[in-house]
């Protein structure tokens, strides 16, 4: 979706220095030690640490290209306080997007190049608002689950991007579509969409799920 970001002062707003000067000095979550555990997702409890957020700024725009550091959208970012002021930095999304349920249904997604969330599927509708960077996204229709070797959760057992088809064979039958979400753009990722996601820069993005139309849904294994 396109043009739906004109008008976000995030946009231009959210650089190192502005977004220190908002909140530097407060402890934000960061999931840390994932190039040491390939099972880091599900491990994601044992991942959290507290870092001053200026800290985390400085180590994203360091230069390296890494998934050993990542804020994720389970942090609670825009919960807090003394983020609030960031909120005003962008408005969501009326025609699709219920506004009494922001605070608690908007998440942030911060890291540097080279973050990688592995192949899973989420258990909602979610908008996803690119602010900087980009990001790749490996598509794989819901309705090809059976392909993906589900066997824990939300995740596939498939590294999607060098899968070992001797070990997942009918992983060999899934329709990927590869595409690469630039800033200003936002991706609608339906429910039970299988997904990969691989930043390509720095990485700034805002998620919703406060859908203004029924966002639950009951699963079953």
């Amino acid at each position: 979706l396109k043009g739906l970001m004109t008008g976000w002062r995030a946009m231009t707003a959210w650089t190192p220095e502005y977004l220190k000067s908002v909140a530097g000095d407060q402890m934000v979550e960061v999931m840390t030690g994932r190039e040491a555990d390939p099972r880091y997702e599900r491990n994601a409890r044992t991942h959290r640490r507290n870092l001053r957020f200026a800290d985390y700024i400085d180590m994203v725009y360091s230069g390296k290209v890494t998934n050993d550091y990542y804020l994720v959208a389970n942090n609670a970012f825009f919960q807090r306080p003394e983020m609030q002021p960031l909120l005003e930095d962008f408005t969501a999304f009326p025609e699709y997007l219920n506004h009494t349920a922001g605070g608690r249904q908007c998440f942030l997604w911060f890291g540097p190049a080279g973050t990688v969330t592995p192949l899973h599927h989420d258990t909602s509708n979610i908008l996803l608002a690119q602010v900087a960077g980009r990001k790749r996204y490996r598509l794989i229709p819901s309705s090809q689950w059976q392909y993906v070797y589900n066997s824990e959760g939300v995740f596939s057992d498939v590294d999607c991007e060098n899968p070992d088809l001797n070990r997942h064979p009918k992983f060999r039958n899934v329709s990927i579509t590869d595409i690469v979400v630039e800033p200003g753009e936002v991706l609608f990722m339906p429910v039970g969409w299988w997904h990969h996601v691989r930043a390509l820069d720095v990485s700034m993005t805002v998620s919703f799920t406060n859908f203004v139309f029924p966002n639950y849904f009951t699963w079953e294994q």
